[in-house]
């Protein structure tokens, strides 16, 4: 009973989390910067969640870590909301670009 109800508030703060992270999407989280999307990536040490993000500069990419998914998704969120993800050019968004012009 006592792992069910632990199972159950996990799901329901990364529910309640991934409500928050998605509703940063329709606005600026700081200074020009928008999210556009989110890749999660689960190891069994860890779990690092990939912040895309655009601005007039171009593609940006930040990342943010943690132990378990969940604590990913509610760090995620306070780093967002502060504006203390640390965001650089996204090199790979910016090869695939250029690509994609070279194509035309």
């Amino acid at each position: 009973m006592r792992d069910q109800k632990h199972e159950q508030r996990r799901q329901e703060l990364a529910y309640r989390t991934l409500l928050a992270l998605e509703g940063l999407e329709d606005r600026d989280a700081y200074a020009g910067v928008r999210v556009r999307g989110l890749t999660i990536k689960v190891n069994p040490a860890d779990t690092l969640i990939v912040i895309k993000a655009a601005s007039s500069e171009g593609p940006l990419v930040g990342f943010v870590g943690s132990v378990d998914l969940a604590t990913a998704f509610r760090k995620a969120h306070a780093m967002l909301t502060a504006g203390e993800v640390k965001f650089k050019e996204d090199e790979w968004e910016m090869r695939r670009l250029a690509e994609k012009q070279d194509d035309w």
